[in-house]
């Protein structure tokens, strides 16, 4: 239980205070001094120092993946689609509205800092893909058919490792690695 920290100097990892509890999906801010997570349907905040943890926003649906931007904010999945929040707090808003029986996953905000790389998939949990939506115009693109995003769930449960992309069947043999 709890988010564990390991400098290279330190053979012992020790815990993020304020973090002993259970907690999913964690992820840093753009400086890496701080980590965001999802807790009792939060989602969290907490210096990796070690503190109080600060709730952000409510996140009542289960998510799949969040991006702390350079901007300081976070984008993260929702049951509606994917919404964005100010790392300091704040009410969430939607920014890429997910379409009826679709299900947004695992957004990761790009260089461009307009761009989100997420999973479409059915609500049923099939993945239809990895795809690329500009926040700008709303102009969607689907990169690869059957594929999953970094850290996604796969149909088994099992999470990719965040430095891959790895497509479902029939593409497989197919490796993206940035």
């Amino acid at each position: 239980e709890g988010l564990f920290l390991r400098t290279m100097d330190d053979k012992e990892a020790r815990i993020i205070a304020g973090t002993e509890a259970d907690l999913a999906t964690p992820f840093f801010s753009p400086d890496g001094e701080h980590v965001g997570y999802f807790q009792d349907n939060q989602l969290k905040r907490v210096p990796i120092s070690g503190g109080a943890p600060q709730t952000v926003s409510p996140a009542p649906f289960f998510p799949y993946g969040a991006t702390w931007a350079a901007d300081d904010t976070i984008l993260f999945d929702q049951s509606e689609g994917i919404v964005r929040v100010s790392a300091n707090g704040g009410t969430p808003e939607i920014v890429i509205q997910a379409q009826p029986g679709e299900q947004l996953a695992s957004p990761q905000l790009l260089p461009d800092g307009q761009s989100v790389l997420f999973t479409t998939g059915a609500a049923a949990g099939l993945s239809l893909g990895i795809v690329m939506q500009s926040l700008a115009t709303g102009t969607r693109t689907l990169l690869v058919p059957g594929g999953i995003v970094p850290g996604q769930r796969t149909t088994n449960g099992t999470r990719w490792p965040p430095s891959h992309v790895e497509p479902l069947p029939p593409l497989s043999g197919l490796l993206l690695a940035p």
